[in-house]
């Protein structure tokens, strides 16, 4: 018998579909994998800006609170000044004084007395009264007098006229109604006959 050789059988499959199938999984994964990175990064993106913010606004509130307490005049005390009581001794004492210097030096010195009373406002600026007092006349002030006094500027003080006491008669010197409520409410005159 003869024999022949054994018969070679070739068979094709397609497994394409079965790849793109494989891909399509893959690919799935990456995007899932992808959308959970960028769901965690959103979430801590928006916890480091939240502590952020309240870290800005608690920033915020301590400078305000600090602008309010020691730079807005809050803590400010406001004390109310006596004029200092002139004496019988003290004026003896001082008469004395200048009788010495017209003795030594044949020269003639005019002394009075200013005291001054400063009422600060809250807006910063100050109502100054000024009180004269001659050497012979301690017991009483001999002329009175009261302005509003404004910063103008860098180191700039300028004063505006309220009131005056002249012979003992008080005279506003403005026709102002705000500056003439200052006037009424924080002049510290002594008043002495006729008003």
């Amino acid at each position: 018998m003869t024999s022949y050789p054994a018969r070679i059988t070739y068979s094709s499959n397609d497994f394409d579909p079965i790849n793109g199938a494989i891909e399509n999984e893959v690919l799935r994964a990456e995007e899932s994998l992808k959308y959970s990175r960028h769901k965690r990064y959103n979430s801590w993106s928006r916890i480091v800006f939240w502590i952020s913010i309240s870290i800005a606004i608690l920033l915020i509130a301590g400078a305000f609170s600090w602008w309010l307490l020691f730079e807005n005049g809050v803590t400010k005390t406001y004390n109310t000044f006596e004029a200092p009581k002139y004496t019988a001794e003290n004026v003896e004492l001082e008469r004395q004084t200048i009788t010495k210097i017209d003795a030594n030096e044949g020269a003639s010195i005019d002394t009075s007395y200013t005291v001054f009373i400063k009422v600060p406002l809250e807006s910063g600026e100050s109502v100054i009264t000024g009180k004269v007092y001659l050497p012979n006349q301690v017991e009483k002030p001999n002329h009175q007098y009261c302005y509003l006094e404004t910063l103008g500027g860098p180191a700039l003080i300028k004063g505006r006229q309220l009131a005056k006491i002249t012979d003992g008669v008080l005279i506003y010197e403005t026709s102002d109604q705000e500056l003439l409520s200052l006037a009424k409410r924080h002049c510290k005159f002594e008043l002495l006959g006729k008003i």
